[in-house]
């Protein structure tokens, strides 16, 4: 399937059989198929069991072999395929043509679903279109939404050349504020490298099957991704989780069979609702369960635990009614729910939740490097909206400034990429003043771990550790170490504070607002 595409009618044999030994049929008896082929192959958090849609499955494997044409250029594979169908074009623009082998049209059957997950990493800009080409990311797509704009074509053409940043001014007087958001969470590297194409819904950039078959389903990535982590992340057994990612049922003959209809909209329940003071939680009529979802995570925590097991009570008191034809009191329904919440916050806690993996403490109060080292601290500061501050600070093994730093840009950068560029300040301006020994300490976990890795792959957050890496071997040595907010402090307070200009740096001494931190560090080493 990873090859050729399957004739529809192969499609529907492999269907079939899934299907009746699904439903328990042997031989020629036949059993009865409750829910249709496609709903049982939905995704399990948007009601169906999650069987997979075989003509969409062997779609996204088809689009791995895609991937390799489009993402390695120059490999043999790619220079053959490309000399034979598409000799004066790239992969994403050939046509199918005739008379090309059958895995040819396999995989080019693939290009229209590839199409829909790819967006452009921007290194120059310049061979990336602004208004035709994906560059941008949010929850209404990847394309530029302001209206096109005569004398701009390519996004190199967004960028000041001198300093290889966004220029701020020309994008707040061409875009609307969206535009403007998307575009400032993109960094730019001071390397320019050349644009490549990456796939948006994975967080290295890589192509994922997974998430190319969940969009040929037509699911809402994003979405299902909140539903489902909000479900797995409740205060609650996994009993009442379960119902909630597939509950089905009707409540009476008359009703529409659905999750919605037997958990909030029938009349028998809507009291138990508002008689525990959970209606908030309730679904509006054509709301999903995963818009559901999504809204109860800003509900508060204990509410939500509550909510989960009143909807775990209604439907074992559904299936009572169904299989039994009984019906239990509402107070008494009421009193089970307090019930389950008090054991579960009394022994739920010790059997369901899993102990965190055994790793190296990172301490919380700075220590100064071993003699003949520098140490250098950074961090980022990122409350006030549309701006991002950073600061870095070095100090010596009796812990006395040799510099610091702030500086701050106009930028909506994630927690990570931000905490990345604070870093490759605090490494230039080490090399500026021509230190060879250096220590670099930040309280971003996940930087520190993957600049230790030294790996890299395709997203914006993997383009910022390409920086940092590259930096990092002008040193004759240099070493990565994590610590704590409350050993951070000096380079946290540096990165709230404004400076005159862009960026502003302190020789031999720092700010007198800082020196209080500074000195507290120098006390704690005695």
């Amino acid at each position: 399937m990873g090859v050729y595409k399957f004739p529809s009618s192969v499609i529907h044999d492999i269907g079939s059989a899934m299907a009746r030994f699904f439903w328990g049929q042997t031989g020629s008896q036949r059993k009865v198929h409750w829910r249709s082929w496609d709903a049982m192959c939905s995704p399990k958090c948007v009601g169906g069991m999650g069987f997979k849609d075989m003509a969409v499955f062997n779609d996204a494997l088809l689009g791995r072999q895609a991937w390799r044409l489009v993402h390695k250029e120059g490999s043999l594979l790619e220079r053959v395929v490309k000399a034979k169908y598409y000799p004066n074009t790239t992969f994403l623009d050939a046509y199918l043509g005739y008379g090309g082998s059958y895995s040819w049209r396999s995989v080019w059957s693939s290009k229209a679903l590839l199409k829909e997950g790819l967006i452009w990493r921007i290194g120059k800009g310049s061979r990336v279109n602004v208004w035709t080409d994906p560059w941008v990311a949010d929850g209404e797509g990847s394309m530029i939404t302001t209206s096109e704009v005569e004398g701009i074509t390519n996004v190199c053409e967004l960028m000041d050349t001198t300093t290889l940043e966004w220029d701020t001014d020309l994008i707040s007087s061409i875009f609307n504020e969206r535009d403007q958001k998307c575009i400032l969470t993109i960094p730019l590297s001071w390397r320019a490298p050349s644009d490549i194409l990456t796939w948006a819904y994975s967080n290295n950039g890589l192509y994922s099957t997974k998430t190319a078959y969940m969009i040929g389903k037509g699911c809402n990535l994003d979405a299902i991704h909140t539903a489902w982590a909000e479900i797995w992340g409740m205060e609650a057994s996994p009993k009442s989780r379960h119902m909630l990612e597939a509950a089905d049922c009707p409540w009476y003959g008359n009703a529409d069979e659905s999750s919605t209809h037997a958990l909030f909209h029938c009349i028998r329940v809507q009291e138990l609702w508002e008689d525990s003071g959970c209606a908030e939680f309730m679904s509006s009529h054509g709301e999903e369960m995963i818009e559901l979802m999504v809204r109860w995570k800003a509900i508060e925590a204990k509410k939500r635990q509550k909510a989960v097991y009143l909807a775990w009570v209604i439907w074992t008191e559904r299936n009572l009614k169904v299989f039994e034809n009984k019906s239990t009191p509402n107070n008494v329904l009421l009193a089970r729910v307090d019930r389950l919440v008090e054991e579960f916050g009394r022994y739920g806690k010790s059997i369901y939740r899993r102990s965190p993996a055994a790793h190296r403490r990172s301490g919380s109060v700075w220590t100064a490097p071993p003699r003949g080292l520098i140490k250098v601290n950074v961090d980022a500061y990122l409350t006030t909206e549309g701006w991002v501050g950073m600061g870095a600070v070095a100090r010596d093994n009796e812990g006395k400034v040799l510099f610091a730093a702030t500086r701050r840009v106009r930028a909506w950068w994630p927690v990570e990429v931000a905490e990345g560029k604070a870093l490759i300040m605090g490494i230039k301006l080490a090399k500026r003043f021509g230190y060879g020994e250096v220590m670099i300490e930040a309280d971003c976990e996940v930087l520190i771990n993957r600049i230790s890795q030294a790996v890299v792959f395709y997203s914006d957050f993997d383009s910022v550790l390409e920086d940092i890496l590259s930096l990092s071997c002008s040193f004759n040595s240099c070493f990565w170490s994590h610590i704590k907010r409350g050993g951070n402090v000096v380079a946290h307070h540096l990165a709230k504070l404004m400076p005159f200009g862009v960026e502003q740096v302190w020789v031999n001494h720092c700010p007198t607002e800082v020196a209080p931190y500074v000195l507290s560090d120098i006390l704690s080493l005695n």
